[in-house]
């Protein structure tokens, strides 16, 4: 009697095996084919995290080995509970030789969630689970008002809409400078308010217009999947204002000539009208 012994059958020792027996006289053989069944195993497991922008689509896909070979199944976690899915309109399954995959078209913020991937064949069962994370890049749904006329010394308010999921930052630049503004009690406020999950309102108060105020101004919205941009100008106006004016009394020879200057600043430039004795 001969043996061939495996200890510890693996996978990797499938195969035919032949037993080849010869004397002097002769030579004959016999073959066998093993093939060792073991329950499911992921050679890769599905993304922890999957970021899909919104109406766009999202793909999970997990390489699962088993044999005999595994059933696949999806679910997704809704209210504690794991509830199966079915291929519609919505989602779609693929499988092709270890890989399986769940797709999910048109994502919407409603289909975010956790989602469950169940390999299960005669020996054991194994799952993998993936966070399907709906983002919406940011959008100016109104755009910052812009050319608002305001005079030195008044306040002005500017407001902005911003669409996005997370919900939008948003970050103030003067364009001449390219410096981020941040809120002051004595220059800017910076106001946000949430209208809704996807909507945000800014206000961007200037507190008393100056001399120093800039006149033109760059919004940045962004979230993590991306972000948009908006200019606005402030069209600052001022009253003429006398730098230099002439002296109440200026002596003057006969036949000389007379040269009086006034300096003025104002915006949009003034224009000037003289008299003489009204």
């Amino acid at each position: 009697t001969f043996k061939l012994i495996i200890q510890t059958a693996k996978t990797e020792d499938c195969g035919q095996y032949t037993a080849k027996i010869k004397n002097a006289l002769g030579e004959v053989n016999t073959q066998t084919k093993m093939n060792v069944s073991f329950g499911p195993k992921f050679l890769k497991e599905l993304a922890n995290e999957v970021l899909v922008k919104e109406h766009e689509t999202a793909k999970l896909t997990a390489e699962i080995l088993a044999n005999p070979k595994a059933d696949i199944t999806w679910s997704r976690e809704i209210d504690q509970q794991n509830v199966p899915i079915s291929q519609d309109d919505k989602f779609k399954f693929e499988q092709q030789q270890n890989t399986s995959a769940l797709i999910l078209k048109d994502s919407l913020l409603t289909d975010a969630g956790e989602y469950i991937c169940i390999a299960k064949n005669k020996l054991s069962e194994i799952m993998s689970k993936s966070k399907v994370i709906v983002v919406i890049p940011p959008k100016f749904v109104t755009q910052p008002e812009s050319n608002r006329e305001v005079e030195l010394g008044q306040h002005i308010d500017v407001k902005t809409i911003v669409r996005g999921y997370p919900l939008p930052d948003l970050k103030l630049f003067d364009v001449k400078t390219q410096t981020e503004k941040v809120s002051s009690e004595n220059e800017i406020i910076i106001k946000s308010n949430n209208l809704s999950e996807t909507e945000v309102e800014y206000t961007f108060s200037f507190v008393s217009v100056n001399s120093e105020t800039p006149n033109a101004f760059e919004c940045i919205a962004s979230n993590k999947s991306g972000e948009a941009r908006s200019k606005f100008n402030l069209n600052i106006t001022r009253k003429p204002e006398l730098l230099n004016k002439p002296s109440e009394t200026l002596p003057l020879l006969e036949n000389a000539e007379l040269l009086l200057t006034v300096v003025v600043l104002a915006s949009p430039d003034a224009t000037i009208a003289w008299f003489k004795d009204n």
